[in-house]
């Protein structure tokens, strides 16, 4: 038996017009269906807009537990509150909810006031509230 190895497979050839078609189609297609995002310059920053609020946002409430005559005191900044309720009714006038608040509380305060004031914090709508022992901050501020 005698095989003819002269003989040639023939080739396949696939119609390229078509195929430029539908790369075109689906180009338009998704052009039309994308949505762009606007330039960066054009949206508006809080630092340009002098509405914006004054506090960053890289900045905590930092509310400190601390003795008093009358036991533990709450201090935030330059105010002092007496009890939990002060704090509470203060705080519920509070605009950023969404601000980082730090609970900072010495080894000598109550864990049931630290909580019970964490607790609050979130009852009022603030997203980012933390706990931090008052020796880590004040390792923290040596630096």
């Amino acid at each position: 038996m005698k095989f003819n190895r002269n003989r040639r497979t023939p080739e396949i050839q696939l119609a390229s017009a078509g195929m430029i078609d539908i790369v075109f189609l689906l180009l338009i297609f998704f052009l039309v269906n994308s949505s762009f995002r606007p330039v960066e310059r054009q949206v508006e920053s809080e630092l340009t807009n002098p509405n914006a609020r004054s506090t960053s946002m890289l900045e905590p409430l930092v509310i400190r537990l601390q003795a008093g005559p009358n036991g533990m005191e709450f201090k935030v900044g330059g105010r002092q509150f007496p009890d939990r309720a002060k704090l509470k009714e203060w705080l519920q006038d509070w605009q950023d909810r969404e601000q980082r608040v730090m609970v900072v509380a010495p080894a000598s305060a109550p864990v049931e006031l630290s909580i019970s004031t964490l607790n609050d914090l979130r009852l009022l709508g603030f997203k980012n509230v933390s706990y931090v022992p008052d020796r880590a901050v004040a390792a923290s501020d040596s630096l």
